[in-house]
């Protein structure tokens, strides 16, 4: 496999926790214990130290004060995302996010990057968002344009892998579970796998073809597990007020870099 499905998943997380440049007012500092979730027979585990103000409305994030239904653009809105694939050629490609689709029978949103259909371009993250600054990944899916009955690639899992959106620049946040892998012409495979993600830290600016933004947080993961055979790393570039804009391995491309911001 090239690239797992969880680096935007991540990157999801960590642009809703910047979602807004205001802080909440008058925090009162809180730490919160070490809580470890069993999911599909595997443990997640996290430590969060935060600063919250005394009384939030459920769906509001406990430092930056933002709405976690504000996070998600609206239906019909667009961005677009250059991507660079492998060989070094590069695409401009429309990315959009689809609420209320069907996914094997359940109901749950997504994120397409490109065109999710068969013999295209393109890339589908499935996830679960009902409950408030927790980003459940249910499955991903790659696009190739060469492949002409469906999906190159899906991951998923037994059961939806939740994210946890309220942790802080330089905690981190380990998952280990099983993933299924189904390839195009039949035939898929269920391995262990290990995911652990850190918001290593605020750089001062970072370019892309949309323009240089200014503090922006970089996200580091690593993926590891039988489907890599060591480990895999990922970099994530997020800003307060465009989400994404940076993607070095991508799931379905080497990079991917904002064009042009959501609207």
């Amino acid at each position: 496999m090239k690239r797992t499905s969880f680096g935007l998943a991540l990157v999801l997380l960590l642009a809703a926790c910047g979602g807004d440049s205001g802080g909440a007012d008058d925090p009162t500092t809180t730490t919160a214990p070490a809580t470890t979730t069993t999911v599909d027979g595997a443990s997640t585990a996290a430590t969060t130290s935060t600063s919250a103000t005394t009384t939030i409305a459920a769906d509001v994030h406990p430092v930056f004060g933002v709405s976690w239904a504000s996070v998600f653009p609206d239906a019909g809105e667009t961005a677009i995302y250059r991507v660079t694939r492998f060989d070094g050629s590069n695409e401009d490609l429309p990315a959009v996010f689809e609420y209320g689709v069907d996914f094997r029978g359940a109901t749950v949103d997504r994120l397409v990057v490109g065109t999710a259909e068969p013999g295209n371009e393109g890339w589908a993250l499935y996830f679960d968002r009902s409950e408030p600054w927790i980003l459940s990944v249910i499955a991903s899916e790659v696009y190739d344009p060469a492949i002409a009955g469906g999906p190159s690639l899906t991951e998923f899992f037994a059961e939806p892998i939740p994210f946890d959106g309220t942790i802080g620049v330089g905690e981190v946040f380990t998952i280990e579970s099983r993933i299924t892998l189904e390839f195009d012409g039949g035939g898929d495979t269920t391995l262990d796998v290990r995911y652990t993600m850190t918001p290593a830290a605020i750089e001062e600016s970072v370019t892309v073809p949309f323009g240089t933004l200014e503090e922006v947080l970089r996200l580091d993961a690593e993926v590891g597990g039988e489907f890599i055979g060591g480990l895999f790393q990922v970099k994530l570039w997020l800003h307060p007020d465009h989400g994404l804009v940076r993607f070095e391995g991508a799931p379905a491309w080497d990079v991917m870099e904002l064009v042009e911001t959501w609207g």
